[in-house]
């Protein structure tokens, strides 16, 4: 896997929900430790859900306000770009 990540340029934001069967958290981890062991930037937030894998599809204002904060960090750090 460090192969396939080596390459990757821009920052990274891995987002898990704890109930994910589908995409488990502890998979997710184990992307996350490939991308720090190449030195890439990489956010990871584990958000607590009991809607498994469709979390992401419905209303939840922990994952907006992480996408956000991690959108708004990356514009401010690449002078609005």
């Amino acid at each position: 896997m460090n192969d396939i990540v080596s390459k990757f340029k821009s920052k990274i934001l891995i987002i898990t929900f704890t109930s994910d069967w589908h995409f488990s958290p502890s998979e997710s981890w184990e992307v996350v430790k490939a991308l720090m062991n190449t030195d890439k930037e990489v956010t990871y937030v584990n958000i607590d859900s009991l809607y498994g894998h469709d979390s992401f599809l419905l209303k939840n204002e922990e994952f907006e306000n992480v996408i956000k904060s991690f959108l708004n960090n990356y514009k401010e750090n690449n002078n609005g770009e």
